[in-house]
């Protein structure tokens, strides 16, 4: 594991590597760059990107590479960290076997101090490894089932011999999903949103967010047409919109809202069927980050959607990270804001008639948040679950599963 400079986060730990693009938001990636840089002989990747007339190119030949003894490098970190899975691979690629998954899960079950943050742009395929290991559940000795902690334990022992992982007594104890796990998709445009959003949504997990970035088009939460009916993203707002509750607030409406939604599963678990039988969460998104695309061939961002998504998560009480403006910054006024009445271009379309101010930064990403515009300096961090907490949802879903 090494620290990382990605502002919601502390370390990243990199078991995996090598991927293979999927949307618009994989081109230019930060990852196919590292990867091109140490592809020569007996470097870190070498093997793992094309070549082109004999040299490499920043882009993944989809051969995955596991780095079995970096897989328990969490356990022997002692503090506490917020640690972010695979910056340069994707921990649902499809090379990737649902064994190790499991074995990473088993990781991060034994090691509670940290925060995992998980990000796919495959929501799919993490549906099918939660079903995986569902079924693994019911393969006890006796067909009895067993505890998918259990499960996942059983593979990460495989990996290593690391003692946090002989006393499983107390980690099969802890509520599932795990509450230290931040399971997210990335997203770039709208189109991505809606393919992606309700898959998340059935994930069994206590925090699901989004990453919107690279941002390459306009977004609306609250306008997703998805096929089948895409979850409602945001809850109804509970506050104005010019108010910004504070992460003290925010973690309390989160846990409220979790609570809320057992006690509606358990009245309706008898007659509805449920994604999983292990259904969580708030029923909503609990974060979103925000962030331009940075480097010398970055798409632009056009920052005026930022203060409308602000103005919507402020008000429905979601915490929302504005990570960095990008390389490529503009404002344009041709959205929403003033929609086109001419040129052949629908009312709310983008339109080239519309001007588009670059915004002259400093900071070569645009991290800088002294340089942006007023009102857009916000950097609210995901809902955490303190101890007392897991201690609550563990009873209310076994209240729950009982009903």
């Amino acid at each position: 594991m090494t620290p990382t400079t990605i502002e919601w986060s502390d370390w990243v730990w990199n078991f995996l590597r090598g991927c293979r693009r999927v949307s618009p938001g994989c081109v230019n990636c930060y990852a196919e760059g590292v990867a091109r840089r140490f592809s020569g002989p007996g470097l870190a990747y070498e093997g793992l990107v094309q070549i082109r007339d004999g040299k490499p190119i920043a882009r993944w030949n989809g051969k995955l590479r596991i780095l079995e003894d970096k897989l328990d490098a969490p356990l022997r970190k002692r503090k506490g960290l917020r640690i972010f899975v695979n910056s340069m691979s994707d921990l649902f690629y499809e090379e990737v076997p649902f064994e190790v998954i499991a074995a990473a899960f088993g990781i991060m079950a034994a090691s509670q101090r940290h925060i995992y943050q998980i990000l796919t742009k495959r929501p799919k395929r993490m549906l099918e490894f939660f079903a995986w290991l569902e079924r693994q559940t019911d393969r006890g000795p006796h067909h009895e089932p067993l505890h998918p902690i259990g499960v996942c334990l059983h593979y990460a022992q495989q990996y290593s011999e690391h003692e946090a992982l002989l006393d499983t007594a107390p980690i099969l104890r802890r509520a599932w999903p795990l509450t230290n796990v931040h399971v997210g998709v990335s997203i770039e445009d709208q189109q991505r949103l809606e393919e992606r959003l309700h898959l998340l949504m059935q994930v069994p997990s206590w925090v699901r967010w989004v990453s919107f970035e690279p941002a390459l088009g306009w977004v609306d939460f609250k306008g997703l047409h998805g096929s089948p009916p895409t979850w409602p993203a945001l809850p109804p707002s509970i506050f104005s919109a010019s108010c910004r509750p504070n992460q003290e607030t925010l973690n309390a409406v989160a846990h409220h809202r979790r609570m809320a939604n057992l006690a509606r599963l358990r009245h309706v678990q008898s007659t509805v069927a449920q994604p999983s039988r292990w259904s969580t969460g708030t029923g909503y998104l609990d974060w979103l980050v925000v962030g331009g695309e940075s480097g010398p061939k970055a798409r632009p961002f056009n920052v005026r959607m930022i203060p409308r998504l602000i103005e919507q998560f402020s008000a429905a009480g979601v915490p929302l990270f504005v990570k960095q403006l990008g390389s490529r910054p503009i404002e344009r006024y041709g959205y929403l804001e003033t929609p086109c009445s001419g040129n052949g271009c629908g009312d709310g379309d983008w339109c080239s008639a519309h001007s588009a101010r670059p915004l002259k930064l400093k900071h070569k990403k645009g991290a800088d948040p002294a340089e942006w515009p007023e009102g857009m300096h916000v950097q609210q961090r995901a809902p955490e679950i303190t101890r007392e907490q897991e201690a609550e949802l563990v009873a209310a879903q076994e209240a729950a599963r009982a009903a």
